[in-house]
């Protein structure tokens, strides 16, 4: 039975970063933003990290900039590390899409309501 159960034990640790991997790859997401916007358009962000500059740059080719909030951007690309409250950019833009990844962070990309958004 002990042997039984080291076995077990085995698989599971073998088998836990590829079922854990998905969860926490931002790239379908974050390439998914990137179709939205207009074609040469920064990607404008709330809570830029180096790890999503990282993803930004390397699925979409674009460039992550951190929100202006004083001349708000059509779309913005929020980063919730969940240490708190989210932050949400206010009743002047709309949730367009959000994927949690893991316990530890969501995305939701936000568009502006009003003449100057693209669809």
């Amino acid at each position: 039975m002990l042997i039984s159960a080291f076995a077990a034990n085995g698989i599971i640790l073998a088998l836990a970063p590829a079922l854990l991997n998905d969860t926490k790859d931002m790239g379908p997401f974050v390439r998914a933003a990137g179709l939205r916007l207009p074609p040469v358009q920064p990607i404008y962000t709330l809570n830029l990290d180096e790890t999503l500059a990282a993803e930004i740059g390397f699925y979409t080719g674009r460039r992550a900039l951190p929100a202006d909030m004083l001349a708000p951007p059509a779309w913005l690309l929020v980063q919730d590390n969940h240490h708190g409250r989210p932050p949400v950019p206010g009743p002047d833009y709309r949730l367009v899409a959000q994927r949690s990844f893991g316990a530890g962070r969501s995305l939701m990309l936000w568009q502006a309501r009003g003449p100057a958004t693209a669809p």
